[in-house]
């Protein structure tokens, strides 16, 4: 019988719905690499998103100059994190004197097929492209693209921002610190997604369900 839930999904209100009924049932809930702020859980695990985009824009300014072209890459704005980096890229870029307008941004759900489609249309359309900013998981379907257009180096930060961005467990203490944002995704954000509901009480013989949703609902 599951006895906890480690949850990365969109922020939509069927999710926030289903967030409602499992507070009902006293089922604890922890979000993890994407918060649903304001909802029934018991905290979130993560980084802090808009820092990270923060970062990769910084660092993206490093090798522009105002009218270069630039594209970004993320999942929708129904979910926090990949929002959050798309947000704190555009809005650094924006302090270092780079137009929004000069900024290409695609929504691509985290589906390979979609960025490679969306990637390969920008560089047919944009010739003089000057850098990309994946702020999703489909990273090679990126590589693919650009190998398709015969282009064998661009720049690219790579995938969930970059820098060495403060994670966040609960009301934004910090919780160490990990080689990008990526480093978290995988095996780190299932721990210590448990690890909080371990915390919090649940058995540590129990049952965890780990539910992750891209795209919106």
């Amino acid at each position: 019988e599951v006895q906890g839930i480690a949850l990365c999904a969109a922020d939509c209100p069927q999710v926030r719905q289903k967030l409602e009924l499992l507070a009902e049932r006293r089922m604890p809930v922890v979000t993890f690499n994407s918060d649903i702020a304001g909802a029934r859980r018991l905290c979130y695990v993560g980084e802090d998103a808009h820092h990270a985009g923060r970062v990769a824009g910084d660092i993206a300014a490093k090798f522009l100059r105002p009218g270069d072209r630039i594209l970004l890459v993320y999942a929708d704005h129904g979910y926090a994190g990949h929002k959050g980096r798309a947000d704190g890229f555009l809005e650094r870029l924006a302090e270092r004197g780079l137009r929004q307008e000069d900024c290409r941004v695609a929504e691509t759900h985290d589906n390979y097929d979609e960025t490679l489609a969306a990637v390969t249309a920008a560089l047919a359309e944009e010739p003089d492209l000057k850098y990309i900013y994946m702020a999703n998981r489909s990273v090679p379907a990126c590589m693919e693209a650009l190998r398709g257009a015969g282009k064998k180096t661009a720049p690219l930060p790579g995938a969930f921002g970059t820098g060495l961005p403060p994670f966040r467990a609960g009301c934004g203490a910090p919780f160490g610190g990990a080689a990008g944002g990526a480093a978290l995704y995988q095996p780190q954000g299932y721990f210590l997604a448990g690890k909080a509901l371990f915390s919090h009480g649940t058995r540590m013989q129990a049952s965890i369900a780990v539910i992750t949703i891209s795209g919106s609902m």
